[in-house]
């Protein structure tokens, strides 16, 4: 039998696991990545997955990109801005090898894993690069976030396989 204080000190120690185990982030979003979904679409053996979670703050998002099976050597990753079956411009780099470039990922950018593996990291404010001419600016990190919400982003990554050499993705998929 358990006496009444030991009752109250494994309510405490539920309690604090529960709080400790409470997610500091307010939404968790995937995107399943594979050459069909790429525009236009390749046919690649390649896949992916990528998972991220954004703080409840809004100051960062927390991520990890997996992939396996490519037809090329994968040196850049990124989030788009675009729509399903719409190409877009690159908001924030995910990984990139300076030497396959370029173009050149920024100081501080994971390396892609060669030939596949998984790469994580942490976006803020001064990882979001802007694609330009769709009005979210360098810096812009709670624009980003709300075309995230609004299912407009898309994770690609990017081989020579399908292009002659000139780098374009082959594994995509939309941010959901």
């Amino acid at each position: 039998m358990i006496s009444k204080h030991g009752k109250q000190a494994f309510a405490a120690i539920a309690l604090g696991a529960l709080w400790a185990a409470a997610p500091a982030y307010a939404e968790t979003v995937h995107a399943k990545l594979e050459g069909f979904q790429e525009v236009p679409a390749v046919s690649s053996p390649g896949r992916g997955d990528f998972r991220a979670k954004i703080e409840r703050d809004g100051s960062m998002i927390a991520y990890e990109l997996n992939y396996e099976g490519l037809q090329g050597r994968p040196f850049m990753a990124h989030i788009h801005v675009g729509q399903h079956g719409v190409n877009g411009g690159i908001s924030v780099w995910l990984c990139g090898n300076p030497e396959d470039g370029p173009p050149v990922p920024p100081a501080g950018t994971p390396r892609c894993p060669v030939p596949g593996g998984s790469v994580s990291g942490v976006l803020t404010a001064s990882s979001v690069v802007g694609p330009g001419g769709q009005l979210i600016a360098a810096g812009e990190l709670a624009e980003l976030i709300a075309a995230i919400r609004a299912g407009v982003t898309y994770v690609n990554v990017h081989t020579a396989a399908n292009s002659g050499g000139v780098p374009s993705g082959e594994i995509r998929g939309q941010i959901k």
